[in-house]
């Protein structure tokens, strides 16, 4: 699944990150901020719990 949102100078990208851990997939929200036609900010926001255990987390 991927969708994208454009207002202005914001990007909102919204997409399923398949990885090959044992995490699995995980729901993924980028905001980019586009400046002079390159990105020059980008903010993720993901639920970090699927990874927590392969950093050793409980």
């Amino acid at each position: 699944m991927k969708k994208m949102f454009v207002d202005g100078n914001d990007v909102c990208l919204l997409y399923d990150l398949v990885t090959n851990t044992p995490a699995g997939t995980s729901f993924v929200c980028e905001w980019m901020q586009v400046k002079d036609e390159k990105i020059a900010a980008i903010r993720v926001v993901f639920d970090a719990r699927p990874f927590a255990a392969m950093f050793g987390a409980r």
